[in-house]
């Protein structure tokens, strides 16, 4: 039975924002306010509509929880600064890179980069999924990282689960992305180029679309399968056909996609940096981001080594179950609250 701490829960459409909600429900009152703020004017009546909503929540909430330390928990965390309701904030990675390379982060922007260090610096508890990203901010921005602590997402071993070995040989890497930089911060250009050594074997990028599945799609060598976005339930249908997934980003967070994978029996190969070296651990291989060859290597002793699949799937079980992001998630949030009248 839900307890009397009332959560106001503020979070963007992705699916594990939903699922920490549904963790939430089983311990708090929980109100969720569905934000989409990406400066694109066919989004701008949700937007309003989302934040004047939050703003009206937040004084009825004895905690705030934030997903992403973006423009809504910086004007949630104003409004809650006056009426005295104390703000958790969980960090998932874009908020504190700044990769002028690939396009890609939230330090990018001058005036997004000085409201996600006073959200950084103001919240009463900020988390982050994985501790690469506590470095980042304290490096990026300069925060002290008193405040930060590291909550992994966690992930359900009865819901990602294999299936009975497949005689065909497939690689699988998972990442939904239109546009090019993008693309190539996931590592997707490497991936395709690793393929063309492997006549046996098929290799599978899911969730590619625009740009990007263009682009992909001109250099790709005929054992290179792309597929746009798909549902939850047929991409875990795609996990439980590989044999190997890659995860070969320039930086991740905890990757979601990796740890499912692994879930579901595949054998990790995974560029060398942040969550992804986390998640993979002693389970599978590393290489350096953007190295063709070492990936072809690494992904033909990934199917050459025998009884990985268990030790992928047990090490992902043990690390990161939903059971302990429940846990240590309720807690934080509870020993954050205001006691409620």
């Amino acid at each position: 039975m839900a307890d009397k701490i009332r959560v106001l829960s503020v979070g963007t459409p992705q699916p594990y924002v939903r699922k920490d909600v549904r963790l939430l429900e089983k311990d708090f009152r929980v109100t969720h306010v569905e934000v989409d703020y990406n400066r694109q004017l066919r989004t701008l009546a949700k937007d309003v509509k989302g934040f004047s909503r939050m703003i009206l929540e937040i004084a009825r909430a004895d905690v705030v929880y934030h997903w992403f330390a973006n423009l809504h928990a910086y004007v949630g965390l104003r409004v809650a600064e006056v009426v005295g309701t104390p703000t958790v904030v969980t960090v998932g990675g874009f908020e504190v890179a700044h990769v002028p390379q690939f396009e890609y982060g939230g330090l990018l922007d001058s005036t997004d980069a000085r409201r996600i260090r006073y959200v950084l610096e103001h919240a009463d508890t900020v988390l982050t999924v994985d501790d690469g990203l506590k470095r980042d901010a304290q490096r990026n921005l300069g925060v002290s990282g008193d405040h930060i602590r590291t909550v992994p997402t966690g992930y359900d071993p009865e819901r990602f689960t294999p299936e009975p070995a497949s005689e065909r040989r497939l690689v699988l890497t998972v990442a939904a992305e239109s546009k090019w930089n993008r693309a190539r911060l996931k590592g997707l250009d490497t991936f395709v180029s690793a393929a063309s050594g492997f006549d046996d074997t098929e290799f599978v990028v899911v969730g590619v679309s625009g740009d990007a599945y263009e682009r992909l799609a001109a250099d790709a060598p005929p054992n290179v399968t792309l597929v746009k976005p798909v549902p939850q339930d047929e991409l875990v249908s795609w996990y439980q056909r590989a044999q190997v997934y890659c995860q070969l980003s320039f930086r991740e967070g905890l990757p979601n996609s990796l740890c499912e994978a692994m879930l579901c029996g595949c054998t990790p190969v995974g560029a060398d940096v942040q969550g992804i070296r986390t998640a993979i651990g002693d389970a599978g291989f590393l290489v350096p981001f953007g190295d063709v060859e070492a990936t072809r290597e690494a992904i033909e002793r990934a199917f050459q080594t025998n009884g990985r699949a268990d030790v992928a799937r047990n090490s992902i079980a043990n690390r990161f179950h939903w059971k302990r992001r429940k846990e240590e998630l309720v807690g934080e949030l509870r020993s954050t609250a205001r006691q409620s009248e």
